[in-house]
């Protein structure tokens, strides 16, 4: 049984610069501490959903989400202005 998913809407969450790095600051280390080395973050934007492991960058207007995909990693960009929701959630959590 896996942790309840943390969700955070548009709507209802302020999506910038501030929200990530006080509310997801441990998703910017390099080595994720005990607490996050098993989560994801899971983003559903305007255009498409990404799960990533880590934020690479939190910038002004918008965010970097480590992805990886067949076996490599990449940086995705994400506009604040583009994120309709946020979860933190187990990664073999469905």
């Amino acid at each position: 049984m896996h942790p309840p998913a943390a969700v955070y809407q548009r709507g209802t969450t302020m999506f910038n610069r501030r929200f990530f790095e006080t509310k997801m600051s441990g998703f910017l280390r390099v080595i994720p501490s005990e607490a996050e080395k098993d989560m994801v973050i899971f983003v559903k934007a305007a255009r498409g959903e990404y799960v990533g492991q880590r934020l690479s960058k939190v910038l002004q207007n918008e965010l970097y989400l480590q992805v990886n995909k067949a076996g490599a990693s990449s940086d995705v960009a994400i506009p604040y202005s583009e994120i309709h929701e946020v979860q933190i959630r187990h990664k073999d959590a469905a």
